[in-house]
């Protein structure tokens, strides 16, 4: 399920269980941060925030970095 949190309580959640978060800084023009916002808008809408997850294939990362690579 894709859901939107707060990203401090998402690092909060993620530290407790002893998991580590990367923060990558991203040159982006304002369009593609546009284009970026528009998709995770479409993907946490009601229907559309649950899809078939994959820990390697299909979750958040990989849906991000797949969007990235469409639009170069």
């Amino acid at each position: 399920m894709c859901d939107k949190v707060p990203f401090g309580l998402f690092r909060l959640t993620y530290n407790r269980t002893g998991q580590e978060i990367e923060e990558y800084i991203l040159r982006l023009s304002t369009n593609q941060k546009k284009s970026i916002f528009d998709y995770l808008e479409r993907k946490t809408s009601p229907q559309n925030s649950e899809y078939a997850y994959d820990y390697f294939s299909s979750n958040c990362s990989t849906n991000i970095a797949e969007l990235l690579q469409q639009k170069g």
